[in-house]
Order: structure tokens, then C-alpha cells, then sequence
């Protein structure tokens, strides 16, 4: 398996020139010999993305402007929505696209220049970009400029993961000689540093980062970003949320306001409901000036919060807006309204002096700690600072994701029933993606289901108590072939997406929780029809995690029966045991190499 490991290279800073646009068929042509196809990821990715920039510097106005470019390879199932969701204007700024073409990587020649709504940019700060589906791999080169409204402030969190593995990329900022900026990598890395007459350049260049398909990893260093500003303190996120909370909303729209049930069920049902619609941009640490907002949306995950917030106000709730922050917050603490994270309601019901936290899109019971906030650090705005609340709550549970397949064959090969996924305590942060309405993550989490499922219909989420949430999808497919001896059948497997990541590593390394993962069957066989055998029972252990497999041919049922369970033991991978380490989440998957062999009754082998 290919190792991708993140390397911070220790060289001068790029110059602005590096970003020069528009790409020309040369540099496309240089690209395609310099980097990897898509064969070298042996399949398993839709797309790669050779080069990712982004770049701050300051107009002549001392205005912040932050360059971003991308060239990506993509394969004909590419999706690119997660792209659409950063072209969005900063709040009191403007957003211009410098580029949006297609290339054909065989020729290197210009296909498409892409077209895109010029009147939603104009009057709503957002570049919807109109992405062809294509039938062949293809180059997308795309590139965009975001400029500030505020003087003298830059500030952002910059994400080095993307949707698909970065070949390579780099974050570079440019401020005057006698600015001072304030950073911090979450990888622990010291930039690039390059003074000359007028300018401070710094940079972060990195190679082969893993994707991070819209999830959150399991290790501690899954999710690398650079954090910077030119100031401390907490001054600018107590303006965003004052600005956001001051607002006149409009009312939120008719279609999604539920009117029966307990007050408290309506308004929950609305939430969730408005929460997993079209009108809710998944876009993170986004939020425009109140005048490019349209009266009918669709609003950004921020702005959504504080529409909400003004709904249930309206209802005679007390609804506040919390965050959670990339670092700790104090008055000296890097200013960077953008690492605000992860917004949750504090609701106190009509005449009710009892408060409780509500998380937007994750399953919960109400009134009751949302377990993915537990022992986290919130935030609101105060006078003139942040508040702040110390979540508590044990960390002790145990970390369980739980597949259950129900699934009954016919004898025309059709595999049809249910898979029940059940998440709990630290595997609900880890899917949390889910809770953004964006149906195709479902496939990064929880690869295996392609095929199985239709994603036209809605999710069927219900909250396990306060430990997690549930996921039904009722699954159907052909997966088979009959041949002059019976049945083959293929079965379902799921192989959780953030799990094989691990894969990934190719050092020492630190899980944020210990896990287990089971996966159990109940196959119902076709009548007529009888089972040549179930899988061997198989062990595989290491110093810090184990899995086991064991199946059985319930005869007078007529069914296969079975599970297999890994559970990592220790948050703490080192490198003599990364070896058995990797071989036991390798391991998983009973059913992916292996398929099911049916024989009719009657006959001998």
C-alpha cells in the first residue's frame, strides 16, 4: 500500500508568481509527467489532487486577499460538491474566479472554460461554478480569489486535508516587513521564513496528505491546519457573533415548520428538518454581510444557526449559539474568528429556567448532554470576551460502532433486507458528517454501500439514548451469478472509512479513542437452496488491537449466522507495532474477498 505521510519541506518560500493563471496547456503537460495517476492509488480514489494553493496577502488597502487554486485529476465518479461549498464571499467582501477549465491529461490540451452564475455572484457573493459530469479521466484546474472587507486584519485557519489526497500543496502568506504574525500548526511545524526590503513571507509546504473525505480522522494529527493572525485576543470572534446575532432575520420558511406534536417536538422537528435540507450550505467557518444573504435562502451552517436561534426566540425559547476553537481560548490566545468550530444550541424551553445543549443533525435525546460535546470547551460572546463552559462527562464508555446486516437471498441472485449502524460515544464525533444533510459522505464512512442503497430517499437517523445515534437503510441488490452447480453469492461489507485510514500511517502514531467495530449477519437463504459452508473461524492479533471472525450454517433456519469484532485496545500506536497494528484492520472484512456458495437441496457436492 501506498504510505502517504505528511513532510513539511524545509525551503524557501514560493514567490507570488507561483500562482500565475491562467494554467496554460504547458503546464498541464509539465503536471501530467510530474504526477501520480490515478492508477498508482490502486483504485480506490476517484480523484487526486495534484496541487493545492493557497495564498494570503494585502491589497494596496491593507485588505486581507486569500488565493486558492487547485489542479485535480478526476476519474468519471468524481464529485465536486465540497468544492462548490468554499466559493462563498467573506463576510463584507467579494469573491472573483480567476480560473475554471478542463484539460484533457492525455493531450494536455483545453476542453472546457466552465461557465457560472454571474447574477448569484453579484447579488449574493457566491460562484456556483457549473462542473460537467464526464464520461473519462480529466484535469480540473479551478482558482478564486476571496477579498476582505476589514483593513490591517488577516486571519484564518487553514485546512491542509481535502476531499481527495494532495499530491502536493502549500499555504503561503505575505504581510509588510514591519507586521508580526502569530501561528501555530497543528503538526508542529516551523515555516519558511524570507524578509526582504518590503515584504515577510512565510509558507507551510507539504506532500502526499491523505484525504479526509469530509470526516473526521481518528488520530490526533488527522485534520492538519495552520492557524494565524496578525493579533491576539478574542476581539474578532466576539464581533462575528455579535454581528450574527444582532441581525434581522427573516422568518424561517413555512415548508419546514412542523406543527404537530409537543412544543418541544415541534421545534425540534423543525430544526432538523430545515438542518438536512438544500437551504443549508455544509460549508464550515463561512458567513456573508447581511445584504448578500437572500431573504429565501439558502443560508451557510453559520448563518443557518443564528436563523434558527431568531426562529425559536420568536417561539419564546432562549436559544443562544455556542462554538467550540482549534486551541484554547484566553486574552492572549491567537485571534481567528475562522477556527471557531462545530456550533451547538444552548435551548431553554418556554418557561423553562433549565438549559440544556442541542446539537443540530445528531441524534440525541433531548435534554440530555450530547455526546460528542462531552468533555469538550465551548464558547459564546460576552460584553467584550468570550464565555466559556468546560463540558464534563466520562471519557470512559466504550467507543462502538455496530453493523447489522438482516438480509434474506432469492433464487435469482437478489440480496435484499436491512444494515442497522449503530454509533456511540466517540464514534458519533467521528461520523458527524452525517449530520450535514450531505448524503454522499455516507459512502466515505461507510464504504461498501455503494450499490446496496438509494440515496433518494431520506435517512433514517434515531438517537440511541444519550450514547449515540442509529442509522436503518434498507439495502437491495443483484450479487451474484447461477452457474450449473448452484449459487455464488456476493454479500454486503461495510469497512469504516475513518478505520482504514489508519492504514495510512506510516510512523508512530496517536488515536484520539480507543474503538471496537463489529459487523454480524443474518442471511436468510433461498428455499431450495442449502450452504456449501460458512467462512473458517480467524484470530489475528497484535500488542495493541485483535480481530476475530466466526460464522455458522443455521441448518434449521436455513440461515448464515455470524460476526466479526476488531477492538484497538491502545491510543498509542508505536513503530514495533505498526506492523501487526496494520495486519489486524487489514484483516477486516470477511465478505469482502468472499462469496457465498448455494447449492440445491438434493444435489451432492
Amino acid at each position: 500500500m501506498k504510505k502517504f505521510v505528511l513532510v513539511l519541506l524545509l525551503a524557501l518560500c514560493l514567490p507570488a508568481a507561483s500562482l500565475a493563471l491562467p494554467l496554460t496547456s504547458a503546464d498541464i503537460a509539465k503536471m501530467v509527467q510530474d504526477c501520480p495517476t490515478l492508477e498508482e492509488y490502486r483504485g480506490a480514489e476517484p480523484a487526486v489532487i495534484w496541487s493545492r494553493k493557497q495564498l494570503y496577502t494585502q491589497d494596496s488597502q491593507g485588505r486581507a486577499v486569500k488565493s486558492t487554486s487547485y489542479v485535480i485529476l478526476c476519474g468519471a465518479t468524481a464529485r465536486l460538491g465540497w468544492l462548490q461549498d468554499q466559493l462563498i464571499a467573506p463576510n463584507g467582501g467579494h469573491i472573483e474566479l480567476e480560473q475554471a477549465a478542463i484539460f484533457d491529461p492525455g493531450t494536455a490540451k483545453l476542453l472546457h472554460n466552465l461557465p457560472y452564475d454571474r447574477d448569484e455572484l453579484a447579488e449574493h457573493g457566491r460562484l456556483i461554478v457549473n462542473f460537467p459530469k464526464m464520461d473519462d479521466v480529466y484535469v480540473l484546474v479551478l482558482s478564486y480569489r476571496q477579498i476582505f472587507a476589514e483593513p490591517n486584519v488577516m486571519e484564518d485557519i487553514a485546512w491542509l486535508g481535502s476531499e481527495y489526497p494532495t499530491w502536493e500543496g502549500s499555504v503561503q502568506i505575505r504581510i509588510a516587513k514591519d507586521q508580526a504574525l502569530d501561528w501555530e500548526s497543528s503538526t508542529d511545524a516551523i515555516p519558511t521564513i524570507d524578509v526582504d526590503e518590503t515584504f515577510r513571507r512565510y509558507g507551510w509546504f507539504y506532500f502526499k496528505q491523505p484525504a479526509n473525505r469530509g470526516m473526521r480522522g481518528m488520530l490526533e494529527s488527522s485534520d492538519p491546519y495552520v492557524v494565524f493572525s496578525l493579533t491576539t485576543g478574542p476581539a474578532t470572534a466576539v464581533a462575528m457573533m455579535r454581528d450574527l446575532e444582532e441581525r434581522r432575520w427573516p422568518g424561517l420558511p413555512e415548508k419546514y415548520v412542523v406543527n404537530e406534536g409537543s412544543p418541544r417536538d415541534k421545534a425540534l422537528k423543525t430544526i432538523e428538518k430545515f438542518w438536512r435540507s438544500a437551504d443549508r450550505l455544509p460549508g464550515r467557518g463561512t458567513w456573508r454581510s447581511a445584504r448578500m444573504i437572500p431573504a429565501g435562502g439558502p443560508w451557510t451552517t453559520w448563518e443557518s444557526m443564528y436563523l434558527l436561534a431568531s426562529w425559536l426566540q420568536k417561539q419564546g425559547w432562549k436559544a443562544e449559539v455556542w462554538f467550540q476553537h482549534v486551541l484554547p481560548q484566553d486574552r492572549e490566545s491567537i485571534s481567528c474568528a475562522p477556527a471557531l468550530t462545530h456550533p451547538v444550541f444552548l435551548l431553554s424551553e418556554p418557561g423553562s429556567k433549565k438549559s440544556w445543549y442541542y446539537v443540530p443533525g445528531q441524534p440525541g435525546e433531548p435534554g440530555k448532554l450530547p455526546v460528542s460535546l462531552r468533555g469538550k470547551t465551548l464558547y459564546a460572546a460576552g460584553t467584550k470576551k468570550l464565555r466559556r463552559h468546560s463540558v464534563g462527562g466520562t471519557r470512559l464508555e466504550k467507543n462502538r460502532l455496530s453493523i447489522a446486516w438482516n438480509l434474506d437471498v432469492d433464487a435469482d441472485c437478489i440480496v435484499s433486507g436491512t444494515v442497522d449502524i449503530r454509533a456511540r460515544n466517540n464514534w458519533v464525533e467521528t461520523c458527524e458528517s452525517l449530520a450535514d444533510g450531505r448524503k454522499d459522505q455516507i459512502y466515505s464512512l461507510f464504504p461498501g454501500l455503494e450499490g446496496w442503497i438509494d440515496l433518494d430517499r431520506d435517512l433514517d437517523i434515531s438517537p440511541l439514548g444519550s450514547q449515540g445515534f442509529k442509522l436503518v437503510l434498507p439495502v437491495k441488490a443483484r450479487s451474484g451469478i447461477e452457474g450449473q452447480q448452484g449459487l455464488m453469492i456476493g454479500l454486503p461489507s461495510i469497512a469504516p472509512g475513518p478505520m482504514m485510514r489508519l492504514l495510512d500511517v506510516g510512523s508512530s502514531a496517536v488515536l484520539k479513542y480507543p474503538f471496537v467495530v463489529e459487523q454480524s449477519y443474518r442471511v436468510q437463504l433461498p428455499k431450495g437452496y442449502r450452504s456449501m459452508g460458512a467462512p473458517l473461524k480467524m484470530e489475528q492479533g497484535s500488542m495493541v488491537s485483535s480481530y476475530t471472525s466466526q460464522y455458522r450454517i443455521n441448518q434449521r433456519k436455513n440461515q448464515l449466522e455470524g460476526e466479526e469484532k476488531l477492538i484497538q485496545s491502545s491510543t498509542r500506536v508505536d513503530v514495533p507495532y505498526l506492523g501487526g497494528f496494520k495486519r489486524v484492520i487489514e484483516t477486516w472484512g470477511t465478505w469482502r474477498g468472499t462469496s457465498l456458495a448455494l447449492m440445491p437441496v438434493g444435489r451432492s457436492k
